[in-house]
């Protein structure tokens, strides 16, 4: 029987594959420059008058070069909108695993090696004719407990609280109502790692925190 897999549970069981990245450094070679001290003039043997200007000479200021580091605020902000997206994007592409526009549009959310889980997922939705979508008497969240961890300036770690209320069943037809295959309520909180890719965060990992069925606590919030 197929399971319900919300965008945290199936990236929870990716944690162990890690990816890696090499910082490429560059050096730059110097260039020898030969000087030529010319002669001396001969000495002037005529009479000059000098005069001398009272006017101080206008200083000349080099202004530094300025870095201007985006506020962690607006990174903490970009990161959970990254989730929020992310997880539109997997209420769409569950709710027609057929449309493969959808998909490609979820596979974009996560890092390259972070999607063959919820690919199969996907997949198992189509080969069983069902299909994913919100249960309108329990309110679906997500929420973020914590401040973001900074783990490198590409790297970001963050809490996600999530109240899965999602509903897997295969479609009415002209002939057969509507079947229910699960609809359980189950609320997770886990550490999700975002990086950075071609200025946009997606997501790579995750390490679950804590699970339990129904929505009451909402990860305390």
């Amino acid at each position: 029987m197929i399971s319900r897999s919300a965008p945290l549970l199936i990236i929870l069981a990716l944690a162990a594959c890690a990816s890696g990245s090499e910082d490429a450094g560059s050096t730059t070679a110097g260039t020898a420059v030969s000087v030529i001290t010319p002669a001396p003039d001969p000495p002037d043997t005529t009479t000059t008058t000098t005069t001398t200007s009272t006017t101080p000479p206008t200083p000349t200021t080099t202004q530094a070069p300025t870095t201007t580091l985006e506020p962690i605020t607006q990174i903490e902000a970009a990161v959970k909108q990254a989730y929020l997206d992310l997880d539109a994007a997997y209420l769409a592409a569950a709710g027609d695993p057929a449309n493969r526009e959808l998909r490609e549009a979820y596979r974009a959310a996560y890092a390259p090696d972070s999607f063959e889980g919820q690919a199969s997922f996907l997949d198992e939705l189509l080969t069983n004719g069902t299909r994913l979508r919100i249960n309108p008497d329990v309110p679906r969240s997500v929420s973020f407990p914590s401040p973001i961890d900074p783990l490198s300036a590409s790297e970001i770690a963050i809490e996600i609280c999530e109240v899965d209320s999602d509903v897997i069943y295969i479609p009415a037809t002209d002939t057969q109502p509507e079947v229910i295959i699960d609809d359980r309520v189950v609320t997770r909180l886990a550490r999700s790692v975002f990086v950075q890719r071609a200025e946009r965060w997606v997501l790579e990992s995750g390490e679950l925190l804590d699970r339990w069925e129904g929505h009451e606590d909402s990860c305390g919030l």
